[in-house]
């Protein structure tokens, strides 16, 4: 089943490429398509909740220092402060 689940998230994957790169951007449904089947592959593994959540969490850091690490390096290089979310990345970089 697990194989499956993943076999499913990577087919719904590919047209989200196709439509990113095509139109520079993704519709919503594919993200709650691809929420929905990562959630189902996550309680489909024998993990327990406090390792889905710790897991979670790690990624969230992960992706947060490097927002830091980004903004830190464009604020320098401009003497100034940037906010990402406003000059350089778009919400759907941010969400996606």
């Amino acid at each position: 089943m697990q194989n499956l689940l993943f076999f499913i998230l990577i087919i719904i994957l590919i047209p989200v490429v196709i439509e990113d790169f095509r139109f520079r951007k993704i519709s919503l449904i594919w993200l709650v398509i691809i929420l929905i089947t990562s959630a189902l592959f996550q309680l489909n593994t024998n993990l327990h909740v406090y390792d889905i959540a710790a897991n979670i969490f790690l990624n969230l850091c992960i992706i947060a220092i490097n927002y830091g690490i980004l903004t830190l390096y464009f604020s320098l290089k401009n003497k100034r402060f940037i906010n990402l979310g406003n000059q350089y990345l778009g919400i759907g970089y941010l969400i996606f």
